[in-house]
């Protein structure tokens, strides 16, 4: 990736990059047991942060500039592919098929997490004129994805019922077995991953092609969805920390195009786009009835979440010369 310039601020884009989350898992760790006392904490944390980098990736791909019209199955096939079923779910109020979507969201958000802590990972470990080799970013992914499949596994095993997208949903239940060798593998990942770099470093006079500071993505992601930490409130705050991670990309792009004040209209009109959504409109459902505001909270929760997951697949793509330009990476 060569030399790798600054997001928000060379000495802050290590915080909010990886190590944003760490102290929380420190303290949930200790504080182990411990519940939201607060809910109304999250429900602001959310629309103050993880609603606004939804909607700030619609203004990306579909704004000015956008690459919108290069991918219309992401512009308008995929909307429509969720529409159609929304519909069905609205029209006859059949919450099966709403689980049956939630339950296809829900692997794809982890692998969501895991792949934007990838690319921040090579972001953050590039080297200047030190390339990481195939190996080690495969290598890198593999790990990452390992992170995230355990997480996932371990969640379907220690919950019978989830409440992720706005509603009650039944998980898959998957057995010791199957948890026990998802996190074999994951190790095993690991500990191939450490030796090449270590190998790495020693070949290349203490130096490795991926730098310390790519593993406190790595770090960041372990911390969400570690089993010890999986009943502790971070784990209602993993969409906070995902979101606080994206910010500085789109920080970046948008300051490159006008300044800082087009990134605060940006962040503001998002914040009230996303109260309107998740906010104002389930609200006024739920006067009509308490299912019409379940509803309308879980449609657009699964439609946001499925839809940014290939939205994101487009954005983010470095190897993009035009996601490049926008960044400004050189090489």
């Amino acid at each position: 990736m060569g030399a790798r310039p600054y997001l928000i601020h060379p000495r802050l884009d290590w915080v909010f990059l990886g190590a944003f989350s760490l102290p929380f898992a420190g303290y949930f760790l200790w504080k182990t047991g411990k519940t939201f006392e607060d809910p109304d904490t999250l429900k602001w944390l959310l629309l103050a942060v993880s609603y606004p980098h939804f909607l700030m990736s619609y203004a990306l791909f579909y704004g000015p500039g956008g690459p919108w019209k290069r991918h219309p199955w992401v512009a308008f096939g995929v909307p429509l592919f969720l529409l159609v079923p929304l519909l069905y779910v609205w029209v006859t109020h059949h919450e099966p098929t709403l689980v049956w979507m939630g339950t296809i969201a829900w692997p794809l958000l982890i692998w969501h997490f895991a792949r934007q802590a990838y690319g921040v990972s090579l972001w953050m470990g590039a080297e200047p004129g030190r390339p990481a080799s195939p190996l080690q970013k495969y290598l890198l992914l593999g790990l990452l994805l390992g992170i995230g499949g355990y997480g996932y596994a371990f969640q379907q095993q220690a919950f019978k019922r989830a409440n992720l997208f706005g509603f009650p949903m039944a998980t898959l239940r998957f057995s010791e077995d199957t948890v026990f060798w998802v996190r074999q593998a994951f190790l095993l990942t690991l500990i191939v991953f450490a030796l090449t770099w270590a190998l790495d470093w020693l070949r290349n006079s203490r130096r490795s092609a991926f730098g310390l500071l790519g593993f406190l993505p790595v770090a960041s992601l372990w911390s969400w969805f570690d089993p010890s930490l999986l009943k502790t409130p971070i784990i209602g705050m993993v969409p906070v920390f995902h979101a606080i991670q994206y910010f500085p990309f789109v920080y970046r792009v948008e300051t490159n195009r006008g300044g800082p004040t087009r990134t605060a209209a940006l962040y503001s009109g998002t914040m009230v786009v996303g109260t309107l959504l998740f906010f104002v409109i389930p609200r006024v459902a739920a006067n009509q009835s308490e299912l019409a505001g379940l509803l309308a909270i879980s449609s657009v929760s699964i439609f946001l979440n499925i839809h940014h997951y290939f939205i994101d697949g487009v954005l983010w793509r470095f190897r993009d010369p035009e996601v490049r330009e926008k960044l400004r990476i050189k090489g």
